[in-house]
């Protein structure tokens, strides 16, 4: 079982901080979810091309990630922004059943 300290899941502070690695984009207000969804999926075929090359290059799978990271970001943005999701909880949850399959190293909890 895991370790460390329990989440307070109803600390409405919590609930409403949100940590973005890159700015808002304008396909927040533009795109539709499904729309959205389908960038991700393109970002990530993008990734999955450069892994199955012959000559594989690094440097161009980490922009591609970083590609799919900002797609995903924006995806986040519309469902808080556009549909009250609180994707702060989401997160919360996903951490808590991570720990409880211990995908986590000891001390980075």
């Amino acid at each position: 079982m895991p370790s460390g300290k329990v989440w307070d899941m109803s600390s409405t502070d919590e609930a409403n901080r949100l940590d973005f690695l890159f700015e808002r984009t304008v396909f927040v207000d533009l795109c539709t979810l499904k729309g959205q969804i389908e960038k991700v999926e393109s970002e990530v075929f993008e990734i999955h091309q450069l892994i199955g090359a012959k000559k594989q290059n690094l440097n161009r799978i980490a922009e591609e990630v970083e590609d799919a990271l900002q797609a995903l970001e924006t995806l986040r943005r519309m469902l808080l922004e556009k549909h009250n999701v609180n994707v702060y909880m989401a997160r919360v949850k996903v951490k808590l059943k991570n720990r409880r399959r211990n995908f986590y190293m000891k001390g980075d909890e």
